[in-house]
């Protein structure tokens, strides 16, 4: 593309052809006034014929030094070359001037055809442009004789007579008797050709002259560089403005979508949308990078969006794939590699990084280009756009991506602090709560029970059946008691009350089920780790509130329960085979609201199934 820097030089080098231009001018003459000096008592033919060729040679140096003071002075192109031409054509003597391009398929090929671009005639002069058909001469069959005049030479010219077929016969089809014609070069290449015809009497013009010519070729290339340069500045300017335009818009539009939207979910499809509009493409991708492994959590596809559940359940196998989508270097560290704001991937089919990816996208989209998310020096994901091989990606598309993705960054982080001021609250709350039933609720059965054994000591003489109801009365208050405990101790219990959830999942099914004819089989998958409290009862009391189902309603006789810990998330799985029931029944009971009440309360996915006849499964999974 080209730059404002360029203008500078095109100038500079009309400079120096101007230049160039009148110094072959003075030593033109200077070379006439020898000729003439040193001549020997010509006879009066010659001294004509000198006389002759000089009065052409001054008046096509006037001319040339005229054309040039215009391609220099006007600013529109095609003005300047029409003017340059009509006065070349009339200092020359000539009766027609060509300017002819040349028309490659590509940069490296040779010319198909040349177009006539500009044209000056005489009035009675028959025009190429009127002449050919579109314009066009096309270089079928004398390949090898523009090679060797034009793209390797100084230019061809002659009279007609001394030519051969077929260029004798082409020539002499618009009225030629001679011509001359030397290459005009556009940055030291090839591109065009100026043609000087003699139509109504044969002229031959010395080298001189041709190189009179050659320079007027040369200021004409240099005019039409300077015009292309210009036009393509103005063009990629108007064409940055356009994307700057474009990307102001869709970041005020992601900046009011992002101050009335509180759903994390519902702004990353936003941004995704408009990412993926942006290039062009119909995959754009949220990854999010918690540890050594990068998870997808969300892709806007063909426009619509999918969260993570969504994606998991189209391609299972996308779970979490080591060191995919973020770069090698930054999944080690985490850290971003310096200057390096974003990464393209042309190929990643074949890119040695991603070797082990099995997963093939749609629509053959193996380019990628991948904006990593990075907070404080830490990089915590990326936004990853799928393209086809080869296609081009724009400066401003990166910069409107990383704009961006700086917004993410800015609503996960947001999001994060909410969620922890949230869950402060929760537990603030919990723990008021927990004061609450121990100072009031548990006292109240403290005092009862303590009046009751008060009652017994003072009338010892009770009958029988007080003495029992008094029993009762002090039992029930008594539990009611461990309740009001066990109550403050499930809202207020420390962390470390479930650090170990597997033992205390494992203390639970034997408590339940001893006495019974159900078989139990626990399994514990990965290592351990330590929950919160929120997290541990709650997955505690989905896990007790199953193993009572199975035992009041599933007339089962074996039960497995399976505990999975991974670094992102841990997942409960249970399986009996009792007689099932069918999902679409409402069904008695608390038990199966209460597992989902309790798996929405920690953000977790539940899947329950079930038939007639084939047992139950429930399965839980929470992100950590």
């Amino acid at each position: 593309m080209a730059t404002s820097k360029e203008q500078p030089d095109v100038l500079a080098r009309y400079q120096q052809q101007t230049s160039e231009l009148s110094a072959e001018i003075v030593r033109l003459r200077q070379e006439n006034d020898r000729l003439i000096r040193d001549s020997a008592a010509p006879s009066r033919s010659v001294e004509l014929e000198d006389n002759r060729i000089h009065q052409n040679r001054d008046r096509l140096l006037e001319a040339a030094s005229a054309a040039t003071n215009i391609l220099l002075t006007l600013d529109h192109l095609d003005e300047a070359i029409d003017s340059a031409l009509s006065i070349l054509g009339e200092g020359s003597g000539c009766d027609r001037i060509n300017v002819l391009e040349n028309f490659c398929e590509s940069p490296a090929n040779f010319p198909v055809y040349h177009t006539v671009i500009y044209e000056w005639a005489q009035p009675n002069i028959i025009r190429q442009m009127s002449h050919l058909e579109s314009g066009r001469i096309y270089t079928a069959g004398i390949e090898t004789f523009l090679d060797r005049y034009y793209l390797h030479g100084d230019g061809f010219g002659g009279l007609l007579e001394e030519w051969e077929e077929p260029l004798r016969s082409a020539f002499a089809a618009v009225g030629v008797e001679s011509s001359y014609s030397v290459p005009i070069r556009v940055k030291e290449q090839w591109w065009g050709v100026l043609c000087l015809d003699y139509c109504q009497s044969p002229v031959r013009i010395n080298p001189a002259e041709i190189a009179v010519l050659k320079t007027i070729a040369a200021c004409i290339g240099s005019a039409i560089q300077r015009d292309r340069t210009t036009k393509a500045i103005l063009q990629a300017e108007q064409a940055r403005a356009a994307e700057l335009k474009k990307a102001n818009e869709v970041l005020k539009k992601s900046l009011d979508y992002l101050a009335i939207e509180t759903s994390l979910e519902k702004f990353l499809g936003q941004i995704l949308n408009a990412i993926a509009e942006q290039f062009d493409s119909p995959l754009a991708e949220y990854w999010y990078h918690p540890d050594d492994t990068a998870y997808i959590g969300m892709m806007s596809w063909h426009g619509r969006t999918y969260n993570r559940a969504e994606i998991l359940q189209q391609y299972p196998d996308r779970s979490g794939v080591d060191g995919f989508p973020i770069p090698p270097e930054m999944m080690s560290t985490g850290e971003l590699p310096p200057h390096q704001q974003y990464f393209i991937t042309e190929d990643w089919l074949t890119d040695p990084n991603f070797k082990h990816i099995k997963w093939l996208p749609p629509d053959n989209l193996y380019k990628q280009i991948n904006v990593p998310l990075v907070l404080g020096n830490k990089c915590i994901g990326a936004l990853v756009v799928r393209l086809p091989r080869g296609h081009q990606i724009a400066t401003e598309q990166i910069e409107l991506a990383q704009a961006l993705a700086h917004q993410v960054i800015l609503v996960v982080q947001f999001t994060r602090l909410a969620e922890e001021a949230k869950q402060a609250a929760i537990y603030e709350e919990r723990n008021r709560l927990a004061g609450e039933i121990h100072d009031t609720l548990a006292q109240t059965f403290t005092g009862i029970s303590v009046q009751l054994e008060l009652v017994k000591y003072l009338n010892p003489q009770h009958s029988t059946e007080v003495r029992s109801i008094l029993d009762r009365i002090t039992s029930l208050a008594q539990t009611g008691l461990g309740e009001a405990r066990r109550s403050v101790w499930s809202i207020y219990s420390a962390n470390e009350d479930f650090a170990d959830l597997a033992q205390k999942l494992a203390d639970c099914v034997e408590n339940l089920t001893a006495g019974t004819d159900l078989d139990t089989q626990i399994d514990i998958v990965g290592t351990p780790t330590p929950l919160s409290s929120f997290l541990g009862v709650n997955l505690l009391r989905i896990g007790q509130e199953a193993i009572v189902n199975t035992l009041k309603h599933a007339q089962a006789n074996t039960i497995a329960i399976e505990l999975e810990y991974r670094p992102h998330q841990v997942s409960l799985y249970i399986r009996d085979n009792g007689t099932g029931f069918a999902s679409q029944v409402q069904t008695e009971g608390f038990g199966l609201i209460s597992i989902s009440e309790r798996a929405d309360r920690i953000g977790g996915q539940l899947r329950i199934t079930t038939q007639p006849g084939q047992g139950t499964e429930i399965f839980v999974q929470v992100p950590l």
